[in-house]
């Protein structure tokens, strides 16, 4: 919970499209400002609300949220997804990764549309929309 006054202090920006890390450009600017920040322990059941498809295309659209926020130095580089895909950008190695995750990427979206989804392929769909958007 963020008190009215806090969120007047530092709005949540609006020139973000879609879904996606205003929550994350908030935290980056409450921790910038030295406001602390209390969490508290509330566990959420998921109640199938969504689509695996719909999450899907929401995941894309925060990934593309972050990039714009990277590229604005809006948000800090933290995230582990964030710092592999500059190891690879720094390596050289991003199109190559981008090559590769890219002829994985139907897939690796069939399979986490199907029953037994995993996270790992999640996180290789998530890298490579972090690439393409970086180079974008």
């Amino acid at each position: 919970m963020i008190s009215k006054e806090l969120l007047l202090r530092f709005p949540l920006d609006e020139s973000l499209r879609g879904y996606g890390h205003e929550d994350t450009q908030l935290g980056w600017q409450l921790a910038a400002a030295a406001v602390p920040v209390h969490h508290l322990d509330n566990p959420v059941r998921h109640a199938g609300l969504e689509t695996a498809a719909v999450f899907l295309e929401k995941s894309e659209q925060a990934v593309r949220n972050l990039a714009q926020l990277l590229r604005q130095g809006r948000v800090e580089p933290g995230a582990r997804l964030v710092q592999v895909a500059r190891r690879l950008r720094r390596a050289g190695l991003a199109p190559v990764a981008q090559a590769v995750l890219g002829a994985a990427a139907p897939a690796l979206r069939r399979h986490l549309l199907g029953p037994r989804p995993r996270l790992a392929a999640l996180d290789a769909l998530k890298l490579l929309w972090l690439l393409r958007a970086l180079a974008a």
